[in-house]
């Protein structure tokens, strides 16, 4: 690991993560029937905006097919320091038997209990999901601010190095997770 600046996420066991969180930022809470539970629950050092990176990736594509898009991210408003502890994810629970057919899937995180063992956590309902379902995915290691890791079973997002003012979070899986949820 580094001293400062970002971390050598290669080097650091997924396990590891919790140990080395600084802080932990809960949700704003909300009532059970809140009807965008995903917006209320924002934790005050943050904002749901327009993705400007994914805007700009996508927006020729959303012009060929006479579309709009619109993307939306979470930002910061003031600096997060590296080490700070966002989660957990929250979402309608299917076990991997009972994922309805017509499930999009695009909201969707495996929860490992073991090897062969796994649930899904669904995101896309902003009644029964979090905030953290708006953060985007890194388009590259330089854009990265958050490492996706499974603590017990829960996901959590650190922050892997610090986040300055105005800049949209984005995350990627930690080295261990990418070989346990197959991803390349």
């Amino acid at each position: 690991m580094e001293d400062a600046g970002s971390w050598d996420l290669s080097a650091i066991p997924e396990e590891k993560f919790d140990e080395l969180a600084v802080y932990l930022v809960r949700d704003q809470p909300c009532e059970d029937d809140c009807p965008n539970r995903a917006e209320a629950s924002l934790p005050r050092n943050l904002v749901l905006k327009d993705s400007l990176p994914w805007m700009a990736i996508i927006g020729d594509l959303c012009e060929a097919f006479d579309k709009t898009c619109h993307v939306q991210g979470i930002w910061s408003t003031d600096f997060i320091p590296r080490g700070t502890r966002f989660g957990p994810l929250v979402g309608e629970i299917y076990r991997q038997d009972e994922v309805p057919p017509e499930a999009n899937r695009k909201f969707f995180w495996r929860v490992y209990c073991s090897e062969e063992d796994f649930y899904y956590i669904d995101c896309l309902d902003v009644k029964k999901s979090n905030w953290m379902r708006y953060v985007n995915p890194a388009y590259s290691t330089k854009a990265q601010t958050l490492v996706a890791c499974q603590i017990k079973r829960q996901i959590y997002f650190y922050t892997c190095r610090t986040v300055l003012p105005d800049e949209e979070l984005t995350v990627w899986y930690c080295k261990s997770s990418l070989s346990v949820w197959d991803i390349r």
